[in-house]
C-alpha cells in the first residue's frame, strides 16, 4: 500500500473496456517455496511483513465455466503465524466457497498495520480461528438489475490468548483467554447467530492506581440483525470481581457473581431492555472519617477530573431494567484512625478472649488487613495497659481457642482471617452502620 492508499498490484489489472472476460483454462498451476513481502507506507512510518514459505495451487480453473476450479493457499510468517485457504473459485458467475484457518496470529501484527486506526494499542496476545464461507454474485439478465450478492460465513472456532493492550486514556487491559463457540453470519438472512462467549482472567489497571480483576465473563448465544440493528442477547454472567483502590494493598470491593437475564438492544431506537440482574456476595469496606464523611479508600470520592469537551450531543438511550436482586451483601464502615483501645471500648470487649478477637477484627477492618498474622494481633493487645504483662503463652492459648471455635480461621501458612461466626465482627459492623 502506497502512502496515498493505492495498491501497486492494482496496476496489473487491465482497464475495463467493456469487453467480455477472455476464455482462459488452467489445468494445474503450482507455486512452491515462494515469498510475499507486504509494505504499508501509510501513516507516519512504513510497516513491513514477510510471509515465507508460501504455496499456492490452482486446478481446473476456467473463466467461462460455471463450475469453479479448486485452489489452495498456505503461508507462514517468520514469527510462526500460519494461514491456510482452501476452496473453489468460478468467474461465470463470480462465486467462491471454501474454508480458511489462521493460527497463532500475533495481535501485535494487527496493531503494527492497523494501529493508527484502532482505539487501543495492541502489545501482546495471539489469535487463532477457523471457518468456512460461501460467496456468490449472480449476474443480471438483460436490463434487469442483478440479484443481490449472497455471502454466508461460519466460524467453527475462535480463540484469543494472553491479550495485552493499552487504551487511549492509558488504561492497561490484560485478558488470559477468550473463546467463541461456532458462529454464523448470513447477509441474505440478515443475521449473525453468535455462539457462546467466554472470557477469563481479566485485569484492568488505571494510571491513577485503581485495579479491577474479573475471574470470568460469559455470554450465552444470541442473535444480531444486520439491517435492523437489533441484538437479542443471551444470559450474561460475571464471576470473581475485585476492585482495589489507589494505593491500597487490599480490595475495597469484591463481588462473587453478577448475572443478567436475556436482554435486547435496539440501536436505531437507542433503546435497551435489560433482563433481571442478580448480584451475590457483595463486600464493601469503607471508612467514616472524624468529620463523618464516608469514603472507600482509593475509590470514593474520586479525584477531580477535567470536564469533557463539549461536542455534538449524543442521543440519550432509553434503558429499562426488569429487576434487581442483591443477595449476601455486607458493607463495613469503620472510623478512620481509630485506636485499638477506642475500638475495643466501643465494642465492650473486656476479658482476654474478647479483646483478642477484637484485635483480630481491628486488624482486618481498621488496619485493612483481611489476612493477618498472630504477632500482629498480639501487638494490638500489648498496647492496652490491662494486658501489658500478658505472657506470649497465654496469648497463643486464647488464639488457639478462637481457632477451635471457628471465629478465626487459618487461610495459609502464618496467615489468618476473621470468620462470619465472630460476634465481635457482627457487633463492629452493627455499631459502624
Amino acid at each position: 500500500l502506497r502512502a496515498d492508499g493505492s495498491l501497486n498490484l492494482a496496476e496489473l489489472v487491465p482497464p475495463d473496456d467493456g469487453s467480455p472476460i477472455p476464455e482462459v483454462w488452467i489445468g494445474d498451476l503450482q507455486v512452491k517455496d515462494s515469498k510475499i513481502a507486504f509494505t504499508d507506507a501509510r501513516g507516519s512510518a512504513p510497516r513491513t511483513k514477510q510471509f515465507k514459505p508460501v504455496a499456492f495451487q490452482l486446478q481446473n480453473f476456467s473463466t467461462t465455466a460455471t463450475e469453479g476450479g479448486g485452489f489452495k493457499l498456505a503461508a507462514a510468517s517468520d514469527e510462526g503465524e500460519t494461514f491456510a485457504w482452501d476452496g473453489k473459485l468460478s468467474m461465470a458467475p463470480l462465486a467462491s466457497a471454501g474454508t480458511f484457518k489462521v493460527d497463532a496470529l500475533k495481535l501485535a501484527t494487527i496493531g503494527k498495520f492497523a494501529g493508527e486506526m484502532l482505539p487501543v494499542s495492541l502489545g501482546g496476545g495471539t489469535l487463532s480461528l477457523a471457518g468456512s464461507y460461501n460467496f456468490a454474485a449472480p449476474p443480471g439478465t438483460g436490463k434487469a438489475a442483478p440479484p443481490p450478492m449472497t455471502f454466508d460465513a461460519s466460524l467453527t472456532s475462535l480463540q484469543v490468548a494472553d491479550v495485552a493492550l493499552v487504551t487511549a486514556d492509558g488504561d492497561s487491559v490484560a485478558v488470559k483467554s477468550l473463546t467463541l463457540a461456532p458462529t454464523k453470519m448470513s447477509l441474505g438472512g440478515d443475521a449473525v447467530a453468535l455462539g457462546d462467549v467466554r472470557i477469563e482472567g481479566i485485569v484492568v489497571g488505571r494510571p491513577t492506581g485503581e485495579v479491577v480483576r474479573v475471574d470470568a465473563l460469559t455470554l450465552a448465544a444470541g442473535r444480531y440483525g444486520i439491517r435492523s440493528g437489533v441484538a437479542e442477547l443471551g444470559d450474561a454472567a460475571v464471576t470473581g470481581v475485585s476492585i482495589k483502590g489507589r494505593g491500597a494493598k487490599t480490595s475495597a470491593v469484591t463481588l462473587v457473581s453478577l448475572a443478567v437475564a436475556p436482554s435486547r438492544l435496539d440501536t436505531p431506537k437507542s433503546k435497551a431492555d435489560i433482563g433481571m440482574v442478580t448480584a451475590r456476595g457483595l463486600r464493601v469496606s469503607g471508612e467514616v472519617s472524624k468529620t463523618n464523611d464516608i469514603r472507600i479508600p482509593g475509590l470514593y470520592p474520586m479525584p477531580a477530573t477535567k470536564p469533557a469537551a463539549k461536542g455534538a450531543a449524543a442521543s440519550a438511550w432509553k434503558v429499562s431494567l426488569a429487576g434487581f436482586q442483591l443477595d449476601d451483601a455486607a458493607i463495613n464502615m469503620f472510623a478512620e484512625t481509630e485506636s485499638f483501645s477506642d475500638f475495643a471500648d466501643r465494642l465492650g470487649a473486656s476479658d482476654l478472649p474478647d479483646l483478642l478477637e477484637a484485635a483480630a477484627v481491628y486488624c482486618a477492618s481498621v488496619l485493612g488487613r483481611p489476612e493477618f498474622s498472630r504477632p500482629l494481633v498480639l501487638r494490638q493487645i500489648a498496647t492496652l495497659p490491662a494486658t501489658a504483662d500478658l505472657s506470649r503463652e497465654d496469648g497463643l492459648r486464647v488464639f488457639g481457642t478462637l481457632l477451635r471455635q471457628g471465629r478465626i480461621t487459618k487461610t495459609r501458612r502464618g496467615q489468618f482471617a476473621v470468620t462470619d461466626r465472630s460476634p465481635i465482627l457482627a457487633e463492629a459492623i452493627r455499631s459502624a452502620s
